[in-house]
């Protein structure tokens, strides 16, 4: 009586860690299932966002900054993105990225204007921006004179230079071709740079950027899709 008694308890035991076995099986599974939906969810969720991002994003910074941060040095001014000097900015170069838009082959502009500063300041528009390893900047200096500059991780290198630009007094007009490897700069409508750059192939950003002691402003800013 006692054996059959065992063997019952055994009999029971071992159904119980099956079932309990089964059940923890089905609950994995299902864990997994889970998390693979939510996967397949955030990644059409970011496909549809992307597919979703305009072509063209025109930025009056009379009503707002719009993607670009505004900060101490970076605020909103006589309807522009201005940047203002202070004893942190006057020691380095300053840019203000557009984050949420990153692509191949676009057309940017903007135009920029000279507040205050010293003679041998400059300032324009960032590009090719890709983080912790170079990007590109077109600049316009008070000297009267227009350059192309890379930077690659920290280091300056100078690319093209037109010297004795006259710039206006009031706004000026910087664009950007980016196509495929080929770099187009404009100042006021006449193109200065062409340059062919492979690294441009990829995925990148732009922005805007100043030398830290001067104080300009920036408005009518358009990146375009091409």
């Amino acid at each position: 009586m006692e054996k059959i008694y065992s063997c019952s308890l055994k009999v029971l035991f071992y159904l119980v860690l099956t079932f309990l076995i089964i059940c923890n099986i089905q609950y994995c599974f299902a864990e997994e299932s889970s998390n693979d939906s939510i996967t397949k969810d955030a990644a059409q969720s970011n496909e549809a966002a992307t597919a979703k991002a305009p072509d063209e994003t025109t930025v009056d910074f009379a009503k707002g900054a719009s993607g670009f941060h505004l900060d101490k040095a970076w605020k909103i001014c006589d309807g522009e993105l201005q940047l203002i000097p202070n004893e942190i900015t006057k020691s380095r170069f300053c840019w203000n990225i557009l984050w949420d838009r990153a692509m191949i082959n676009y057309q940017i502009s903007v135009n920029v204007r000279w507040i205050s500063g010293p003679d041998n300041s400059d300032y324009g528009l960032i590009f090719g921006y890709h983080p912790d390893s170079f990007f590109y900047a077109l600049l316009i200096a008070l000297n009267n004179h227009v350059v192309l500059l890379k930077n690659v991780k920290g280091r300056w290198k100078s690319i093209k230079e037109v010297k004795n630009k006259t710039v206006s007094e009031s706004y000026d007009n910087l664009k950007v071709i980016c196509r495929d490897s080929s770099l187009q700069c404009f100042v006021n409508e006449q193109k200065i740079f062409e340059i062919k750059d492979k690294t441009l192939l990829d995925d990148s950003y732009v922005g805007l950027c100043s030398s830290g002691e001067v104080q300009c402003g920036f408005k009518d800013f358009r990146l375009e899709k091409l």
